[in-house]
Protein backbone atom coordinates (compact mmCIF):
# COMPACT_ATOMS: atom_id res chain seq x y z
CA UNK A 1 0.00 0.00 0.00
CA UNK A 2 2.86 2.36 0.73
CA UNK A 3 4.39 1.97 -2.72
CA UNK A 4 1.25 3.25 -4.44
CA UNK A 5 1.12 6.22 -2.05
CA UNK A 6 4.72 7.18 -2.79
CA UNK A 7 4.18 6.79 -6.54
CA UNK A 8 1.15 9.08 -6.37
CA UNK A 9 3.25 11.78 -4.70
CA UNK A 10 5.86 11.71 -7.47
CA UNK A 11 5.87 14.43 -10.16
CA UNK A 12 4.28 13.36 -13.43
CA UNK A 13 7.55 13.25 -15.38
CA UNK A 14 9.42 10.92 -13.02
CA UNK A 15 7.74 7.59 -13.80
CA UNK A 16 8.00 7.83 -17.63
CA UNK A 17 11.67 8.81 -17.34
CA UNK A 18 12.30 5.95 -14.90
CA UNK A 19 10.60 3.46 -17.23
CA UNK A 20 12.65 4.75 -20.17
CA UNK A 21 15.93 4.41 -18.25
CA UNK A 22 15.01 0.93 -17.03
CA UNK A 23 14.08 -0.13 -20.55
CA UNK A 24 17.15 1.32 -22.27
CA UNK A 25 19.82 0.03 -19.86
CA UNK A 26 19.05 -3.69 -20.38
CA UNK A 27 18.94 -3.07 -24.14
CA UNK A 28 22.39 -1.43 -23.97
CA UNK A 29 23.66 -4.26 -21.78
CA UNK A 30 22.55 -6.87 -24.33
CA UNK A 31 24.11 -4.82 -27.12
CA UNK A 32 27.40 -4.73 -25.21
CA UNK A 33 27.29 -8.46 -24.56
CA UNK A 34 26.66 -9.23 -28.22
CA UNK A 35 29.46 -6.88 -29.30
CA UNK A 36 31.97 -8.49 -26.92
CA UNK A 37 31.07 -12.01 -28.07
CA UNK A 38 31.12 -11.11 -31.77
CA UNK A 39 34.44 -9.30 -31.35
CA UNK A 40 35.85 -12.35 -29.58
CA UNK A 41 34.82 -14.70 -32.38
CA UNK A 42 36.10 -12.33 -35.07
CA UNK A 43 39.48 -11.54 -33.51
CA UNK A 44 40.47 -13.92 -30.67
CA UNK A 45 38.44 -17.11 -31.23
CA UNK A 46 40.66 -19.94 -30.00
CA UNK A 47 41.81 -18.14 -26.83
CA UNK A 48 38.87 -18.39 -24.37
CA UNK A 49 40.71 -16.50 -21.63
CA UNK A 50 40.41 -13.32 -23.73
CA UNK A 51 36.61 -13.61 -23.72
CA UNK A 52 36.45 -13.95 -19.94
CA UNK A 53 38.85 -11.03 -19.41
CA UNK A 54 36.84 -8.83 -21.80
CA UNK A 55 33.62 -9.79 -20.04
CA UNK A 56 35.16 -9.00 -16.64
CA UNK A 57 36.44 -5.60 -17.75
CA UNK A 58 33.25 -4.74 -19.61
CA UNK A 59 31.12 -5.95 -16.71
CA UNK A 60 32.96 -3.81 -14.18
CA UNK A 61 32.76 -0.71 -16.35
CA UNK A 62 29.07 -1.35 -17.06
CA UNK A 63 28.50 -1.67 -13.32
CA UNK A 64 30.26 1.66 -12.74
CA UNK A 65 28.32 3.50 -15.44
CA UNK A 66 24.95 1.70 -15.42
CA UNK A 67 24.71 1.09 -11.65
CA UNK A 68 24.01 4.67 -10.55
CA UNK A 69 21.40 4.97 -13.29
CA UNK A 70 19.40 2.12 -11.74
CA UNK A 71 18.94 3.89 -8.39
CA UNK A 72 15.26 4.88 -8.07
CA UNK A 73 14.71 8.63 -7.98
CA UNK A 74 11.76 10.66 -6.71
CA UNK A 75 12.42 14.17 -7.98
CA UNK A 76 12.22 15.87 -11.36
CA UNK A 77 15.88 16.85 -11.19
CA UNK A 78 16.98 13.33 -10.24
CA UNK A 79 15.10 11.74 -13.12
CA UNK A 80 16.46 14.36 -15.51
CA UNK A 81 19.99 13.61 -14.31
CA UNK A 82 19.40 9.90 -14.93
CA UNK A 83 18.24 10.59 -18.48
CA UNK A 84 21.31 12.79 -19.03
CA UNK A 85 23.46 10.01 -17.58
CA UNK A 86 22.27 7.81 -20.43
CA UNK A 87 24.61 9.81 -22.66
CA UNK A 88 27.56 8.25 -20.83
CA UNK A 89 25.98 4.81 -21.01
CA UNK A 90 25.59 5.26 -24.76
CA UNK A 91 29.21 6.45 -25.07
CA UNK A 92 30.45 3.42 -23.15
CA UNK A 93 28.36 1.14 -25.35
CA UNK A 94 29.79 2.84 -28.42
CA UNK A 95 33.31 2.42 -27.01
CA UNK A 96 32.83 -1.27 -26.25
CA UNK A 97 31.22 -2.01 -29.61
CA UNK A 98 33.34 0.08 -31.97
CA UNK A 99 36.84 0.40 -30.50
CA UNK A 100 38.96 -2.68 -31.14
CA UNK A 101 37.82 -3.21 -34.71
CA UNK A 102 39.99 -0.45 -36.13
CA UNK A 103 43.17 -1.28 -38.00
CA UNK A 104 45.21 1.68 -36.71
CA UNK A 105 47.51 -0.71 -34.83
CA UNK A 106 49.78 -3.34 -36.32
CA UNK A 107 48.22 -6.75 -36.83
CA UNK A 108 48.84 -7.82 -33.26
CA UNK A 109 45.55 -8.83 -31.61
CA UNK A 110 46.96 -8.22 -28.12
CA UNK A 111 47.72 -4.58 -28.97
CA UNK A 112 44.15 -4.22 -30.22
CA UNK A 113 42.87 -5.78 -27.01
CA UNK A 114 45.04 -3.56 -24.82
CA UNK A 115 43.90 -0.42 -26.66
CA UNK A 116 40.27 -1.56 -26.38
CA UNK A 117 40.68 -2.26 -22.66
CA UNK A 118 42.30 1.10 -22.01
CA UNK A 119 39.56 3.02 -23.83
CA UNK A 120 36.78 1.14 -22.06
CA UNK A 121 38.47 1.45 -18.66
CA UNK A 122 39.09 5.17 -18.96
CA UNK A 123 35.60 5.88 -20.28
CA UNK A 124 34.05 4.10 -17.30
CA UNK A 125 36.33 5.41 -14.56
CA UNK A 126 36.40 9.03 -15.77
CA UNK A 127 32.61 9.06 -16.11
CA UNK A 128 32.14 7.73 -12.59
CA UNK A 129 34.75 9.86 -10.84
CA UNK A 130 34.44 13.16 -12.65
CA UNK A 131 30.78 13.23 -13.69
CA UNK A 132 28.58 10.97 -11.57
CA UNK A 133 30.06 11.71 -8.14
CA UNK A 134 30.13 15.54 -8.48
CA UNK A 135 26.66 15.67 -10.06
CA UNK A 136 25.27 13.42 -7.32
CA UNK A 137 26.81 15.58 -4.61
CA UNK A 138 25.42 18.77 -6.17
CA UNK A 139 22.00 17.13 -6.45
CA UNK A 140 22.06 16.07 -2.78
CA UNK A 141 23.13 19.56 -1.67
CA UNK A 142 20.32 21.14 -3.70
CA UNK A 143 17.78 18.68 -2.27
CA UNK A 144 18.98 19.51 1.26
CA UNK A 145 18.67 23.26 0.59
CA UNK A 146 15.16 22.83 -0.86
CA UNK A 147 13.99 20.75 2.13
CA UNK A 148 15.44 23.25 4.56
CA UNK A 149 13.79 26.15 2.73
CA UNK A 150 10.44 24.27 2.71
CA UNK A 151 10.67 23.67 6.48
CA UNK A 152 11.23 27.38 7.12
CA UNK A 153 8.12 28.35 5.13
Amino acid sequence: MESTDTQNNLPACVLPRRRFVRWLLPALFLCNLVCVVVRFYAVHHPDWSVLWEDLELGGLMLLLVFGPLLIPVRTKRGSLLQVLGLVFALLLTWGICSIGWESYLPNDPYLHRMAHGMVVFWMGVVTFLYVYIPVCLIHLILCFIEKRRARKN
